[in-house]
């Protein structure tokens, strides 16, 4: 355990004795030169109250707040962690806000997709993209028109990622992205966002 490093005063009570009085060496009563009085006897000396020590108690309140309010920015920051992990346990990581300075507080949404190249079915492990930006750890989100589910991309090779066994059937275009939420056009909801697909001109060569 660390030592604090704050020195605290040890104060003591001020105890006189009104029934005595402070005499000298030779036995007379001692004057108070402030209120030219006879000076009561003292039984405790008590801590003088100085610039000195009020100073040091400032400091410590202080330093006190200082720590107060790192431990308000830590513990906000572990609600928000805690927060997304029982919302979304497997896209923990998709909205993050690194919540260490004065500015206006947004939740970001990772944006990165791509488009299945073949359609997928059911247990297939390996999706070919038109890109890969993504990274090993990931969980990501596969959807098109009729399904949806997330996977944990395990490895990637080339234009291809691995991923956990697919539940459900995907078709050709379907959309892999780290989110598939879309803002409305009003931007008060979230949507569900929408799926790749192919435009296809035929021309006839003579």
């Amino acid at each position: 355990m660390n030592q604090n490093p704050y020195l605290k005063t040890d104060w003591s009570d001020h105890i006189i004795d009104p029934t005595q009085y402070e005499k000298d060496a030779n036995g007379a009563v001692v004057i108070d030169p402030l209120t030219g009085k006879p000076k009561p006897y003292v039984i405790q000396e008590g801590t003088r109250f100085t610039a000195g020590r009020a100073n040091n108690i400032e400091d410590g309140i202080y330093g006190a707040y200082g720590w107060l309010v790192q431990y308000y920015e830590e513990i906000a920051k572990l609600r928000v962690q805690l927060e997304m992990v029982g919302r979304v346990p497997i896209n923990n990581g998709t909205f993050f806000d690194t919540l260490d300075n004065d500015t206006p507080k947004q939740l970001t949404r990772l944006r990165s997709a791509a488009v299945a190249q073949t359609a997928l079915t059911v247990g297939a492990t390996e999706i070919t993209l038109d890109s890969t930006p993504f990274t090993v750890g990931q969980y990501v989100t596969v959807f098109d028109d009729a399904n949806q589910e997330s996977v944990k991309v395990t490895a990637i090779v080339g234009g291809k990622i691995t991923v956990g066994a697919l539940a459900k059937a995907y078709k050709k275009g379907a959309v892999v992205a780290l989110s598939n939420a879309e803002l409305g056009l009003a931007r008060q909801r979230i949507l569900f966002g929408n799926w790749g697909t192919y435009s296809i001109a035929v021309s006839e060569a003579v």
